[in-house]
C-alpha cells in the first residue's frame, strides 16, 4: 500500500475517513517509520470524513517508510479506548 504525497508543502489533498458501519470513534495517525509524526486526525464519527492532511513537516521527495495507525473509542462521553490497527505503508512524495 502507498500514499502520493506532495513535496515541498504540508498541505495535501488526502482525506481519510471513519466507514458508516463503525460502531466507534477513529483517530487516525500518520508516523514515518522512525516514530515521526506527520498527521493526526481530528475524532471522526461514522461516516465522517477528515479535513484534508496538513502535514507537520514538509517532505522532500523520495520514498518513505510510513505507519498509518488507527485508534478507535467507544462512542460513550468518555470516548474509553477500544483496539486499534496499524498499517505499513510506503510514502511516495513528488
Amino acid at each position: 500500500e502507498y500514499l502520493s504525497l506532495e513535496a515541498g508543502t504540508k498541505k495535501q489533498s488526502i482525506a481519510l475517513n471513519n466507514p458508516e458501519t463503525n460502531t466507534c470513534y477513529f483517530l487516525i495517525s500518520l508516523y514515518l517509520e522512525d516514530g515521526t509524526l506527520l498527521w493526526q486526525s481530528e475524532y471522526l464519527a461514522p461516516g465522517e470524513v477528515s479535513e484534508a492532511m496538513e502535514l507537520n513537516q514538509k517532505l522532500e521527495p523520495g520514498t518513505y517508510n510510513a505507519v498509518l495507525h488507527y485508534d478507535c473509542f467507544r462512542m460513550n462521553q468518555e470516548l474509553s479506548p477500544l483496539n486499534g490497527a496499524e498499517t505499513k505503508l510506503t510514502l511516495r512524495v513528488k
